[in-house]
């Protein structure tokens, strides 16, 4: 992999990558992508995607390099990320989960009960800051943010719920990854 955060070390991001495959571990994903680089660096990315990134506000975006191998993908993280606060985990954490989760799904509920597993497992492990709000409560405004659905709030219960009873496991899966 092509590593070129710089916002946190790459040790750092190993760990968390690690916790984020740790919980998709718990799933029954029928393809394994991989992740193939992670940067700030436009240069670094599929051609066909270069004009899409310079031009666009994004703060994050997740590609495929189009007739490449279908499993692997990239993710490009802002370069306007000056310091690791808790917007730019969550922002590396929803890069991750597009990869993992699949990117054809979008921000459809499938993927956002991933996110909001992810996010709660690194949370709750202390990988990340601790946000301003309560997690469930920026989940829910993550969650209306990209959909304007009713029943967000009990999809990221639901999600949380099913995060708390599979933590333990995940925390296996984790070790088990770095050791």
């Amino acid at each position: 992999m092509k590593y070129g955060l710089s916002q946190i070390t790459e040790d750092e991001f190993d760990r968390i990558h690690s916790m984020v495959l740790a919980v998709f571990d718990e799933g029954r994903q029928r393809f394994s992508p991989t992740l193939a680089t992670i940067g700030t660096d436009i240069d670094w990315f599929p051609t066909v995607h270069r004009a899409y990134l310079a031009k666009h506000q994004a703060l994050g975006v997740t590609m495929e390099d189009l007739g490449q191998r279908e499993e692997e993908f990239h993710i490009w993280i802002t370069p306007g990320y000056r310091e690791p606060l808790f917007k730019f985990y969550m922002t590396l954490a929803h890069e991750l989960v597009h990869g993992y989760a699949g990117l054809k799904y979008g921000h459809n509920a499938h993927w956002r009960r991933w996110f909001y597993r992810v996010m709660w497992h690194l949370h709750e492990s202390g990988m990340i800051p601790t946000p301003e709000s309560e997690l469930k409560a920026v989940m829910w405004g993550q969650g209306l943010s990209y959909n304007r659905v009713s029943g967000e709030f009990e999809l990221v219960t639901e999600a949380f719920e099913k995060a708390r009873k599979d933590h333990h496991k995940v925390i296996e899966n984790y070790w088990k990854r770095i050791s």
